[in-house]
């Protein structure tokens, strides 16, 4: 018995490594919306969100509104490597239905947008990172810093944060809150570049590691219609 206990507490300790670890490679998709087009943007979002799992979307992402600054909805996918990376959109690929119906979404976002979606994809900086790490599915909220600034040891202000950085040198620093009363005070100490974001369950495919850890938040996930 007391050696079962061992195996259990091992594997939740290995458990609780995995989701501490920030992911090497992570995709940050970015739409930017009309001021009077938010409503109908989020209702198109959670119907993109319904597809993909109906039509089986072959990787979990994660989605964000913006709750200060101009109005954005952001995407995440976390990569463990570049031939995770290549997999996935091979994946893709294999299924045709899943991506005819996400360019019909994004046809009817595009009169919705003031500006292009930008998609780019962004390596885990251990060096410029502080604080306990991120990984995608941590945080009800997330605090962002975007930035091209040195972010040395003595630079003002000290932004604690998992940073990643995209070839063009843009700097993304991630930091979770549980509420929005604590991201909005983590925002203002990170200075002008930091923005607060709220995760949207209902825009989002998460794995079951994210619903295990805040159950009652992503009870508001999209689900099969077959399983309802």
């Amino acid at each position: 018995m007391h050696l079962r206990f061992l195996f259990i507490v091992l594997a939740l300790m290995v458990s609780a490594c995995a989701q501490e670890r920030p992911p090497q490679i992570l995709e940050v998709y970015r739409e930017f919306w009309k001021p009077g087009n938010v409503a109908a943007s989020r209702k198109i979002e959670v119907e993109a969100a319904q597809i993909c799992v109906e039509l089986k979307c072959p990787h979990p992402y994660l989605g964000l509104e913006s709750l200060t600054g101009p109005k954005e909805a952001w995407f995440l996918n976390a990569f463990v490597s570049s031939a995770e990376q290549t997999q996935v959109g091979e994946e893709y690929q294999k299924n045709p239905a899943l991506i005819e119906a996400l360019n019909r979404i994004l046809a009817r976002k595009k009169p919705l947008s003031r500006a292009d979606d930008v998609n780019v994809f962004a390596q885990y900086q251990q060096s410029l990172s502080r604080g306990a790490p991120w990984s995608l599915g941590q945080g009800r909220f997330l605090v962002i810093t975007v930035t091209k600034r040195d972010l040395a040891p003595k630079s003002k202000p000290v932004i604690d944060g998992t940073a990643f950085e995209t070839e063009d040198g843009t700097r993304f620093i991630f930091s979770p809150a549980r509420t929005r009363r604590e991201a909005d005070a983590r925002a203002a100490a990170a200075g002008p570049e930091t923005r607060v974001f709220a995760v949207r369950p209902y825009w989002s495919l998460p794995t079951r590691d994210w619903v295990a850890m805040d159950p009652s938040f992503w009870k508001d996930r999209p689900t099969a219609t077959s399983a309802k």
